[in-house]
């Protein structure tokens, strides 16, 4: 199951216990960080007949196919879960803790396509901005000459602000609550959804996307359009308010186009994929960007209950602004101009009785470039101003913009999964994942409860697959 920083080298494909090669099912990223190995539909029940009679076999093989077929065209189902993420950073700035309750229902209809909904409550905090505390209250809003002023008088920011004639509030909470909305329907080699970013927000978006794919002897190839929430921090997730000066900014979306294809054979096989997005914001600069990724893997050990698969991935990405800060006119996510990853996974993925279960890791190597930006990237006059104010006041050592970081290191995540059958028709599950793509660590936990309409008599699939909160897309 992916984790939000869908950008990560991370779990490997895996190839169903049947006879029909699967196609590549790929997980959308939710996050702006480096891209991972897609996920395969889950594995089921294998044909294991047998004899000294081939043509028996051939024809009970068919005929199973058949039945797992039309099992699946009327495959219904309702699930609940609870998820929690957590990210680090600076308190009421780019930490984040994110609680989602995803409630999802499935549709199937015998052939004529699969309906579902999606409603999704979120709490996001990213903790108490304290504007008295010089090394934050610069960073938000327009607050920086304000900021500077109090340093330099060495008396608090809210008295300066006061002063001024401005809101002298001393706190701001980062915590936003809302209820997200999606609906989708699938049929044949498409897939289209349209939704809502969470309601009750400061900054609300239209979301959704559609989706083509097709697959044939193990070779498949699809393409997106999407507009989805950018989610790596309060401000890029919910969009903030400054009750200083009256300001909204954030709530960035990011919208474009993607390509895949990958090969998937008996032992294993390769993929790659690249897309091109325009992210935008309430009041946030414009941005563009330009991903590509790919890679190969290795069914090192395969049964009909358990396989172990390994490889080799590289993750790509390239902005053309750096809107990673909190100032106004950014939008809080990671935005490098150049980021590159090379990661080696390692997944296990098998069932036992009524257990389903996934392990998974990768470690590797990620190398990214940030440019110096701007205080204030989308409006030119405050720019000019804080320019104009850090010139007069040569000794206090004013910065008027970002600067820019070239950083490489270790990139690792761990990820896992249970899922546990109780009857035919109820089964529960947990998933977690820690990662440290990009320039975060982050770690996400979640339950769930699923109930299947129809009863599911065959053996377990796997690996399990939780239901997805916001943060992962659709």
């Amino acid at each position: 199951y992916a984790s939000d920083a869908a950008a990560i080298p991370g779990l490997l494909p895996q190839r169903k216990t049947d006879t029909v090669a699967p196609a590549v099912y790929r997980e959308p990223a939710a996050a702006p960080t480096s891209g991972r190995l897609p996920s395969l539909k889950q594995e089921g029940p294998k044909n294991t007949a047998s004899g000294n009679n081939s043509q028996l076999s051939e024809e009970v093989s068919s005929l199973q196919k058949e039945i797992d077929a039309i099992r699946e065209l009327n495959k219904s189902s309702a699930s609940f879960g609870v998820s929690i993420r957590a990210r680090s950073g600076e308190k009421g700035l780019s930490q984040l803790k994110d609680i989602e309750t995803p409630i999802e229902v499935q549709l199937h209809n015998l052939g004529n396509g699969k309906l579902g909904l999606k409603i999704i409550p979120v709490l996001i905090d990213a903790g108490t901005l304290y504007l008295n505390d010089p090394a934050v209250a610069g960073q938000f809003g327009i607050n920086t000459q304000l900021n500077e002023r109090a340093k330099y008088d060495k008396v608090p920011f809210t008295t300066v602000a006061k002063n001024a004639g401005l809101s002298n509030v001393a706190e701001i909470e980062q915590q936003a609550k809302g209820v997200a909305l999606s609906l989708s329907y699938e049929i044949a080699s498409f897939k289209v959804d349209i939704g809502a970013s969470p309601v009750g927000f400061a900054v609300n978006n239209v979301v959704g996307g559609i989706r083509w794919s097709e697959q044939s002897d193990g070779l498949s190839f699809g393409a997106e359009i999407t507009r989805r929430s950018v989610t790596d921090s309060y401000l890029s997730y919910a969009g903030a308010h400054d009750s200083i000066y009256g300001l909204t900014w954030g709530g960035v979306t990011k919208t474009g186009v993607h390509l895949d294809t990958s090969y998937d054979g008996e032992d294993g096989g390769v993929y790659a994929s690249g897309g091109y997005y325009a992210l935008t914001g309430k009041n946030v600069a414009k941005n563009r960007m330009f991903e590509l990724g790919g890679g190969a893997y290795w069914r090192a050990y395969k049964t009909n209950d358990m396989t172990v698969t390994t490889g080799l991935n590289m993750t790509s990405m390239f902005y053309n602004k750096n809107l990673r800060y909190f100032t106004y006119g950014h939008g809080g996510y990671f935005s490098p101009k150049s980021y590159v990853a090379l990661g080696i996974p390692l997944e296990v993925a098998g069932r036992k009785g009524r257990l389903s279960y996934l392990v998974g890791t990768s470690i590797g190597v990620q190398h990214f470039t940030e440019s110096k930006t701007p205080y204030f990237p989308n409006n030119s006059v405050d720019q000019a101003d804080l320019e104009l104010f850090a010139a007069a006041n040569p000794n206090v050592g004013i910065q008027t913009y970002y600067p820019g970081q070239t950083h490489t290191g270790v990139q690792f995540k761990l990820t896992g999964g249970l899922e546990y059958q109780f009857n035919p028709h109820l089964f529960v599950g947990s998933r977690f994942s820690i990662d440290n793509s990009g320039d975060f660590t982050d770690g996400a936990g979640a339950l769930y409860l699923r109930y299947s309409f129809e009863p599911q008599r065959q053996a377990v699939q796997f690996p399990p697959v939780a239901p997805k909160p916001y943060y992962l897309g659709n």
